[in-house]
């Protein structure tokens, strides 16, 4: 099913007008109909997000009372 413009920046939660201002500026795959409109397919749209995984990073080290390392 192809999605409107509107529709994906909905379901992307992009300001209006992103989705279509990226495909006319070639950075979303779209499918353009002959009177010049713009769809997308989700499943094309969908491989391009990248799925970053959180991380949980090590406690940084305290500073000492001169601003020093703890640790040494």
């Amino acid at each position: 099913m192809y999605l409107t413009p509107e529709q994906l920046d909905d379901r992307l939660s992009w300001p209006p007008g992103r989705a279509e201002r990226l495909a006319r500026q070639r950075h979303l795959p779209h499918v353009l109909l002959p009177d010049g409109r713009i769809r997308f397919l989700w499943e094309q749209v969908e491989r391009h997000i990248t799925y970053v995984p959180s991380v949980i990073l090590p406690p940084r080290p305290e500073k000492g009372p001169k601003g020093g390392r703890t640790d040494e």
